[in-house]
């Protein structure tokens, strides 16, 4: 997991459009291997994902502590 693994959760991560053709595939995977509360929070995250990789100017943020 190469981007969605990058998460920083101390810090603000960020990703753009273009990373989206990677993070997509990584959350698709995670809701076949990982936990239930894990696979269902790559489930939620997944429409976000692809709203933004429709479109400039749109990013995925996670917020750290």
């Amino acid at each position: 997991m190469q981007m969605v693994g990058s998460v920083d959760p101390y810090d603000d991560t960020r990703f753009n459009q273009m990373q989206m053709r990677l993070v997509i595939p990584e959350l698709l995977k995670l809701t076949e291997i990982a936990p239930e509360r894990a696979a269902d929070a790559a489930r939620e995250l997944i429409p976000i994902a692809e709203l933004v990789s429709a479109g400039a100017h749109r990013y995925l943020e996670f917020i750290g502590d």
